[in-house]
């Protein structure tokens, strides 16, 4: 019940947003997102979603290098 529900919201959300962004890319992240991933892989609903389980991470190593090469001063 719970799986399935959460699974077609995910996908229900997914393709109203491929309309708008039909050449964007769909990744999972943290959490439950392997297990969401091996889902709709299994599923092959949405099996083109791929998992990037450090997503966060990199999204902060990107704004610390930002830090580094910017000047702050006035």
């Amino acid at each position: 019940g719970i799986v399935y529900g959460t699974l077609a919201t995910i996908t229900a959300y997914v393709q109203a947003w491929r309309q708008e962004h039909p050449n964007g890319k769909v990744e999972l992240t943290g959490g439950d997102g392997a297990q969401l991933c091996q889902w709709y892989q299994q599923r092959q609903s949405l099996a083109d979603i791929t998992l990037e389980p450090h997503l966060t991470f990199w999204g902060l190593g990107c704004w610390r290098r930002y830090q580094l090469t910017t000047d702050y001063s006035f």
